[in-house]
């Protein structure tokens, strides 16, 4: 996925970042705050859990 529709996708999130802050949290630059991490699993279909790497039992 490029990065302007996901971009767009954070923004149906309910997230308005930047493509700086984007790419400075792609690039581990600065830290993931709470709030992000529920809009961005929201962007890219998929639960927390499993964005932050947990498998279903």
């Amino acid at each position: 996925m490029k990065q302007k529709e996901f971009l767009a996708r954070l923004q149906t999130a309910g997230l308005d970042i930047s493509p700086t802050s984007l790419s400075r949290l792609e690039g581990q630059y600065r830290l993931v705050q709470d709030y992000e991490v529920v809009a961005i699993a929201k962007a890219l279909d998929v639960s927390v859990r499993e964005l932050l790497g947990e498998t279903p039992e």
